[in-house]
């Protein structure tokens, strides 16, 4: 197809959506209980919505029997969790300070759900594939439809990590660290 990807093809393509809105805090901070011990934490809260979408992406949808969309107005902006957070503790354990510091540290990480894809993709989605056969559309394709058209927004997991670190830096008073 001339200007387009040939009839069946695959790609990914990215355009602004026009407008968007973000706020939202964050805080951190870290208190040393002594010169062996700290603790850390953080976190942000964040909340977006595209206000405006104003790419014409019809042009390049002629090819392809799927279309999703990443945005829709309304939506979250995608791929942004409204809730993350990070707490960590570090020891500093007693070595000879000619052989090096060694540090031993725990740390918590989680970042809430988040949209991977518009509210409407599968609705849309279902929408144009019943379009495409118009009249003459099958049992199966309504069947298929309806399943996609049912089928939740993809949404990205809640994440909750914990993560051990024992690093021991200027081994032997030389400029040579190793991290486990």
């Amino acid at each position: 197809a001339e200007g387009g990807c040939p009839q069946g093809g695959s790609a990914t393509s990215v355009f602004n959506a026009g407008k968007a809105r973000m706020y939202g805090a964050e805080f951190d901070g870290s208190l040393r209980l002594s010169d062996a011990f700290k603790l850390s934490a953080s976190g942000a809260w964040v909340n977006t919505k595209i206000t405006e979408f104003v790419a014409d992406i019809t042009p390049f949808l002629a090819n392809f029997n799927t279309n999703l969309n990443t945005g829709t107005v309304g939506d979250p902006l995608p791929l942004t969790p409204e809730f993350s957070a990070n707490f960590s503790a570090t020891a500093k354990l007693p070595i000879p300070e000619s052989a090096g510091t060694l540090e031993l540290s725990a740390s918590y990480r989680y970042a809430s759900s988040f949209a991977t894809a518009a509210s409407d993709t599968n609705t849309g989605a279902a929408a144009r594939m019943l379009a495409a056969c118009g009249a003459a559309c099958t049992a199966t394709v309504i069947a298929n439809a309806a399943g996609i058209a049912a089928t939740p927004v993809d949404k990205g997991s809640e994440v909750s990590q914990i993560d051990l670190n024992l690093d021991w830096r200027n081994v032997a008073g030389m400029p040579f660290d190793i991290g486990i």
